[in-house]
């Protein structure tokens, strides 16, 4: 019976520029809520200090849109610090990659708007959760201060439920991945989360050696050009001096 879920969730890292794993693995990371449903059934919310769910010791299929968010965030934030049990990868269904690969768009939104679904993306309440995602308070300061107030806190979960509503339809609608999608899924987790391993050290003296070259060429060509041209990298101006050589 499969289990579809949501989360929401507050960082004072910004996962775009961080990435999924570092944002996940974040210590200001946190869930706002999870809300989910089994199967048919009514949607049900956890917040934190709430006990584990059942579902997340069982082991039937756990669905969400983007999946690789969710499975990140269960197994970087939900395992360690609240006491869910791991979440395997052969477990993840993900609806996302069920559209994608009907041709569908991928976002949530896109792929209900294109299957003609009834239920529909709260949009106002996406609004708020990008706003409740990241802290009140500036950057930088401590402790940090967060969109914690009540009236806020119930809207994002009828928003987090109204998700999971939707992602439910997305399921029932698309077909399910074939077993070679299935491997190529479950290793593009694998790969994600194992991460490339690099020597820090070798790559940041590599680019304090690649600054010093470049600050040298830049002065050689400021003294070439008797200070014309500052640097190598300024090609209208580099343009400009070699035009008035003739």
């Amino acid at each position: 019976m499969p289990v579809f879920t949501d989360f929401e969730t507050r960082s004072a890292a910004d996962l775009k520029a961080v990435g999924l794993a570092n944002y996940a693995e974040h210590p200001t990371t946190d869930l706002w809520c999870v809300c989910y449903a089994h199967d048919d059934g009514p949607v049900r919310t956890w917040r934190p200090g709430d006990p584990v769910p059942v579902f997340a010791h069982l082991d039937d299929p756990v669905v969400a849109h983007n999946a690789a968010f969710e499975h990140a965030i269960w197994n970087a934030v939900l395992a360690p610090r609240y006491g869910w049990p791991a979440l395997p990868v052969e477990r993840v269904i993900c609806t996302m990659a069920r559209s994608y690969a009907m041709g569908l768009p991928g976002g949530l939104d896109g792929a209900a708007g294109a299957l003609g679904l009834k239920h529909r993306k709260d949009k106002e309440g996406h609004a708020l959760m990008l706003r409740m995602a990241r802290p009140r308070s500036k950057a930088g300061v401590t402790p940090i201060v967060w969109w914690d107030d009540a009236e806020r806190i119930a809207r994002l979960i009828a928003y987090c439920e109204t998700d999971v509503v939707v992602e439910r339809d997305i399921y029932r609608a698309t077909l399910p991945l074939g077993d070679a999608e299935t491997t190529l899924y479950r290793l593009d987790r694998r790969v994600n989360e194992r991460g490339i391993p690099f020597d820090r050290v070798s790559v940041e003296a590599a680019l304090a050696a690649a600054d010093m070259a470049r600050r040298d060429l830049d002065s050689q060509m400021a003294e070439l050009t008797g200070g014309a041209v500052g640097s190598c990298s300024a090609l209208a101006a580099l343009k400009d001096w070699l035009h008035s050589l003739g």
